[in-house]
């Protein structure tokens, strides 16, 4: 987990650098990897843990903010802002970074998305002040924390507790704890219900 959320931090450092021009195509802020049968095992683990350590991110905007409007999580409590709307957003449109919706006096270009988002997150965003200047570069930091630094302490207790979340729920984790069959067999049955490793 540390590597992959290294990937994103570290944009700049030489292993970054060359496991990204290795693999990864497309040259984004927040790539979507994936693992081919003949890729590394350090790159296999970085993509396998990848959709996790995403949910995890969040943007602080800066001042040229390369982050994407409707795609990257930067507003914060909301993720992904193409997850709030209910109409269609050309790929144009999903492709535009934060600073393409602000206009030459350093405002929201609200004619541009409001339409597209609810109420409640328009009057969030009003909040927000857009990028400009001041802000610096943007930087990328692990919402479960409180300094927005990553630690696998928090990522590992997150991770557990929507594992424990997904088995409460399910009735076949039920099931198989309240066998009252051989200590082997139920060991089998979580195994073959748990899945590979």
């Amino acid at each position: 987990m540390k590597l992959a959320w290294g990937v994103f931090q570290n944009s700049e450092r030489l292993w970054v650098r060359v496991l990204r021009s290795k693999y990864v195509k497309d040259q984004e802020l927040i790539p979507s990897p994936q693992a081919k049968q003949r890729d590394s095992v350090l790159w296999k683990g970085i993509c396998k843990v990848w959709p996790f350590i995403t949910q995890g991110v969040n943007w602080a905007l800066g001042c040229e903010s390369k982050v994407l409007f409707w795609k990257d999580s930067w507003l914060e409590g909301y993720g992904p802002l193409h997850m709030h709307t209910s109409q269609i957003i050309t790929e144009v449109m999903l492709n535009c970074s934060v600073a393409d919706m602000v206009d030459d006096r350093g405002q929201w270009q609200w004619e541009t998305f409001a339409h597209f988002l609810p109420i409640q997150v328009i009057l969030i965003l009003a909040g927000y002040n857009p990028p400009t200047p001041q802000l610096g570069e943007d930087k990328v930091y692990w919402r479960h924390s409180t300094g927005g630094q990553f630690s696998i302490n928090s990522a590992y207790r997150i991770q557990e507790d929507s594992r424990a979340t997904h088995q409460q729920n399910d009735p076949l984790w039920k099931i198989i704890w309240q066998w009252k069959g051989l200590e082997r067999v139920k060991i089998f049955l979580w195994t073959v219900a748990h899945g590979p490793s």
